[in-house]
């Protein structure tokens, strides 16, 4: 398993090490743009979360105050 933080600090160097070990240079090649676009996906996710996640928090903000009186 390849660190994935060691091949987006230090690209060049796991992939040289790669294309040693015989790895299709194609997918390493491929591996910059499909990080970005994992990447984009990710926020993209996270901001789609976001008013269920506030929707949930003030629910359960709710039921505290419901339950204090």
């Amino acid at each position: 398993m390849i660190d994935i933080k060691l091949l987006r600090t230090d690209y060049g160097k796991v992939a040289d090490a790669l294309k040693k070990r015989g790895a299709s240079e194609e997918l390493i090649a491929a591996f910059p743009a499909i990080d970005a676009r994992r990447r984009e996906l990710q926020t993209e996710s996270d901001n789609l979360k976001k008013p269920a996640q506030r929707r949930f928090s003030r629910s359960r903000q709710a039921q505290k105050e419901r339950r204090r009186r």
